[in-house]
């Protein structure tokens, strides 16, 4: 016969089997606690002695390679290692290097392949001086040899929103912008010439505002002044000035405040 055995406690089997378990699971979860207070620290400071070096040994061998000009080695073996760079040791040279590596391209005029390493350096260390500045250089050289002149301006503008302070810059652009403003004018039809004269002054006195930095405030008012009168007088403001650049504009805006003067007299 069957027997139903009941515990002194008047519990099932089943009940005592699943206590019995729940107990177990309980002291596992408790001994699992006890050993991670135990170990967790040291598990950590392992963790952190091999992260450094690891960037230690990765710093080293980099450096290494480099002097022995296997630039893109050393750049390959910082880009694997910086991943366990905590303190960005590794990022601040991997940063040079790629910037080194952008100029050499530069240097062979490779402008895409630059402006990708230089993209590179700065979605790793957003607003990094060396990489701006390349950015602003490689718009500068483009612009330098783009013969259209809307072309050359867009970057241009784009060569001074890299490098703000850059008078060389500022001095190209001015160039391409009197450029376009006098080739606007002489190539003007004669129903047309009112819009491009207007056109040639706004041009000219962003070129102007641009490069001066010897005429005193209020001297393009001036310059506007003498030149409704007599294109010729400007000249005369010319004299002490060493900017031949800005000497060239100052005389061109003479020219076209002269003409506006006179399409708005009739003649």
């Amino acid at each position: 016969r069957d027997l139903n055995i009941v515990p002194d406690d008047g519990r099932s089997h089943d009940e005592v089997d699943f206590a019995a378990g729940q107990a177990s699971q309980t002291a596992l979860i408790t001994d699992e606690i006890a050993l991670n207070r135990i170990f967790h620290p040291r598990i950590e400071s392992l963790r952190i002695s091999i992260q450094k070096q690891v960037v230690a040994s990765a710093l080293k061998e980099a450096k290494r390679l480099q002097a022995a000009g296997k630039r893109d080695d050393a750049i390959a073996i910082l880009e694997q290692a910086r991943q366990m760079d905590k303190d960005g040791v590794l990022l601040d040279n991997l940063c040079v290097y790629l910037c080194d590596r952008a100029s050499e391209r530069i240097g062979q005029k490779k402008y895409e392949d630059a402006k990708k390493e230089f993209s590179h350096v700065l979605e790793l260390k957003p607003g990094y001086g060396r990489a701006k500045q390349g950015m602003g250089t490689i718009c500068n050289n483009q612009g330098c040899v783009e013969q259209n002149h809307d072309k050359a301006i867009a970057l241009f503008e784009k060569a001074l929103e890299w490098e703000p302070e850059s008078y060389q810059v500022k001095l190209n652009l001015a160039r391409e912008l009197m450029g376009k403003a006098v080739s606007g004018v002489n190539n003007s039809p004669q129903y047309a010439i009112r819009s491009a004269v207007d056109s040639a002054v706004r041009l000219l006195e962003r070129a102007y505002h641009l490069i001066n930095t010897e005429l005193k405030s209020g001297a393009l008012d001036l310059i506007r002044q003498m030149s409704e009168v007599d294109s010729d007088l400007v000249k005369s403001m010319m004299g002490n000035l060493d900017n031949d650049v800005l000497k060239q504009l100052v005389e061109n805006l003479g020219t076209v405040y002269h003409m506006q003067a006179r399409i708005r007299r009739g003649y």
